[in-house]
């Protein structure tokens, strides 16, 4: 752990002095602190998407961050903000906060440094099974150079790449490259304290321009631990504590906002042309941007993002890889009939309503008002930072309207309308601090917390057997494993069928640095529980979920067929009498494993 720990701070360090030398060319002693941000993003950006266009072989969505950087880097040095913060300052408290997130996330428990894996359930959170297929797609990136999620490619073959966010995934593959660590290792000790240092330092440049005095600092410092320590009451839960999502999508959020704030439009629409490549889904905010201050952009803004976009689909249009899609799996007509069918104004009706009455909404409405009162009271209208995260929050939402039916995961646009608008809280704490009026930001402050005790001891309730991880390691050797979950009784809890379909996903995948994948092999269980879920995931997930191998041949036929190295069966599958007379490799509490080197006699 202390390499990974030594490993990452220096990659901080190297992602600062590259993002500094290419915007700068030589080293600037001072400059404010969002160029120090902005430097050590643009840094990162540059060495990230730079492996990756090497190892992908140039096929990559990164491809497109490299121009846009070199477009963006003469806006970035027009930058002009009175406060200065030294260079050494910033790189001090940078890995300061980095070394004491590395930490933070374990609580200080320091058993973890001899003991990591039994953390790793504590920093992801109850959702575990979303921890496997992060640790998974990281390693399919990073041992094939092929950006998919999709673990079908191991069974049928690699065809193209999959619409996803792949940065943190390249750089967590760099720093295996240099390190070769268990990938939910590198994820999770590398690669979220990274990010979530990111995340406070742009929570931090939000205020910086405004920083004089001491007072003004320590009230800061205040909010800063607040956000990471104790969370924002109904807003956000503590940094420390956020996942995957979060920690990557609030900085580049807070990036582009502040920069709208500071009416920089060329450098916020390059900011978040970056944050598309980094997820799709910050397309409509994207396209927001440039609707709404479309009179404020240069004749070649307008055409960049163009350029941009056409790029961006012929990207996927060229290299979108032939397998069923995990998030549009209906064709063109039958999405476009489910997205304007008959109940099309109820859900308008419904989202709207609810979105309305929620309290991010309030949080937007309140900045509203505080930013543009004298405006509105005039009835002028004004475009501003605060209207541009208006109508994201409105455009959010109703693309959530119309892809509700089509898409199991629509639900991650009203997270992203929801998380966009909470930003909005530092902006409202910004209006009165601007104002130097100290004693209300420490109010809301003291209103908006409360106590979450970081040192607390963690609980390790976990039924993990080490045995079979170090089968699968001696049986993977370093290669992919292609094995069969057997168990068509199993259900969808939810909708999220993912940790069921197509493989079920499993931790002790680590064993080969979770290179090991099960596929589902009858879905008439899954499919049989699709029917007990909301009706509105219903159509997507029936024409989603389809069987993988041909039943009629028999799962001795489909092994050989498949060359499938391992078999999970469950004890009360039909299809356990099948293996009778075979010495299991493993036996679980539930489920029986085999191992296969050779074809099986039928």
């Amino acid at each position: 752990m202390i390499t990974i720990l030594a490993l990452g701070v220096l990659l901080f360090l190297v992602f600062y002095l590259v993002g500094s030398f290419f915007l700068q060319l030589r080293f600037i002693n001072q400059c404010s602190f969002l160029q120090h941000v902005l430097s050590f993003w643009v840094g990162l950006l540059l060495v990230v998407s730079v492996y990756a266009v090497i190892k992908a072989a140039f096929v990559t969505i990164l491809f497109l961050v490299l121009p846009v950087l070199f477009w963006m880097r003469p806006m970035i040095l027009a930058f002009t903000i009175d406060v200065q913060t030294s260079s050494l300052r910033f790189v001090c408290g940078a890995i300061s906060t980095y070394v004491f997130l590395f930490f933070l996330q374990v609580n200080f428990q320091f058993d973890f440094l001899q003991n990591p894996f039994n953390y790793l359930d504590h920093i992801h959170g109850e959702d575990a099974e979303e921890r496997f297929i992060y640790s998974s797609i990281l390693s399919l990136l990073h041992y094939t150079g092929v950006e998919t999620i999709s673990p079908e490619a191991v069974l049928k073959g690699f065809s193209g790449v999959s619409m996803y966010h792949f940065v943190e995934f390249w750089l967590g593959s760099l720093f295996k490259t240099l390190h070769n660590e268990k990938s939910d290792y590198v994820l999770f000790y590398f690669v979220y304290p990274l990010f979530k240092t990111f995340g406070l330092l742009t929570v931090f440049a939000v205020f910086a321009d405004k920083i004089k005095g001491r007072n003004s600092l320590l009230l800061v410092l205040v909010v800063i631990f607040c956000y990471l320590v104790l969370g924002i009451r109904w807003v956000f839960e503590p940094a420390y504590r956020m996942q995957l999502r979060e920690i990557v999508m609030i900085p580049m959020f807070l990036l582009a906002s502040k920069s709208l704030q500071l009416k920089y439009y060329s450098v916020t629409v390059a900011l978040l042309m970056i944050a598309t490549v980094v997820n799709i889904l910050f397309l409509p905010a994207l396209l927001v941007m440039a609707g709404l201050f479309f009179c404020k952009l240069r004749k070649w803004n307008i055409i960049a993002v163009v350029i941009f976009l056409v790029l961006y689909v012929l990207f996927f249009y060229f290299f979108k890889e032939q397998v069923r899609d995990k998030y549009l799996s209906t064709g063109i007509v039958e999405t476009v009939s489910l997205a304007l069918g008959d109940s099309l104004i109820n859900r308008t009706y419904r989202v709207l309503l609810l979105a309305f009455l929620s309290y991010p909404f309030r949080v937007i409405l309140s900045f509203l008002v505080l930013k543009n009162y004298k405006m509105l009271k005039d009835k002028a209208l004004v475009f501003d930072l605060a209207y541009w995260i208006l109508f994201c929050f409105l455009a959010y939402h109703l693309a959530f309207v119309v892809l509700a039916k089509v898409s199991v995961d629509s639900d991650q646009l009203k997270r992203m309308a929801y998380l966009l608008t909470s930003l909005a809280f530092f902006f409202v704490l910004y209006e009165f601090f601007k104002k130097r009026q100290f004693a209300v930001c420490f109010v809301i402050m003291l209103l908006m917390t409360d106590f979450h005790y970081p040192l607390a001891k963690i609980s390790m309730k976990r039924n993990y057997d080490h045995e079979l991880e170090n089968k699968v390691a001696s049986l993977g050797k370093g290669k992919f494993l292609r094995g069969l979950f057997v168990d068509e009784n199993e259900q969808l809890p939810n909708q999220w069928y993912l940790y069921f379909y197509p493989t079920h996903v499993t931790e002790y995948a680590r064993g080969n640095d979770y290179r090991m994948h099960l596929f589902t092999y009858d879905v008439s269980g899954l499919r049989n529980s699709i029917s007990k879920l909301a009706p509105l995931d219903q159509p997507a997930l029936y024409k989603t979920i389809q069987p993988l191998f041909s039943i009629e041949k028999g799962i001795i036929e489909n092994i050989n067929h498949h060359e499938i190295d391992l078999v999970w069966v469950s004890k009360d599958s039909r299809y356990l009498s099948t293996f009778k007379g075979l010495t299991p490799f493993h036996e679980l509490e539930e489920y029986l494993i085999y191992s296969f080197e050779s074809p099986i006699a039928q």
